[in-house]
């Protein structure tokens, strides 16, 4: 899947990004809220993320075409946020399952490229390879 953010401190308005994009994000956490049930250790950022649905892909074209479709027509607001909030990030995260033998495509597209760009994004890949992606490939 992709999880889609941006994230900053000082920043504590993510609920106005959510009216500005018109898009209900999957998970908002404060600045200094509790991050999980054990530790509650204090997160050190403000985040407002959208994720994808997860779904099993041998490559990232079916993810970038989502991630593209819900925000693609979002740039300028995105970018004029950011530039509102000059501690904001905007990242892309790629979250990746897989087994060895079935490794997937790592391409980017010009379009995701372009539109990465354009929201001044840094991208990231987590890959998990792990035997619960082979028994549900069975």
């Amino acid at each position: 899947g992709f999880d889609f953010f941006l994230v900053g401190d000082p920043w504590d308005k993510p609920e106005e990004l959510t009216k500005l994009l018109k898009i209900e994000p999957t998970y908002i956490k404060y600045f200094g809220e509790a991050i999980g049930e054990i530790n509650r250790k204090e997160s050190p950022y403000t985040i407002w993320m959208y994720s994808s649905p997860y779904i099993i892909e041998h490559n990232l074209d079916k993810l970038t075409e989502m991630l593209l479709e819900k925000f693609e027509n979002k740039v300028q607001i995105i970018k004029e946020y950011a530039s509102k909030y000059p501690s904001v990030e905007v990242k892309l995260w790629f979250v990746i399952r897989t087994d060895q033998e079935n490794f997937p495509a790592l391409y980017l597209n010009q379009k995701l490229i372009s539109f990465l760009s354009k929201v001044n994004a840094s991208i990231d890949f987590d890959i998990y390879i792990d035997d619960i992606y082979k028994f549900n490939q069975m």
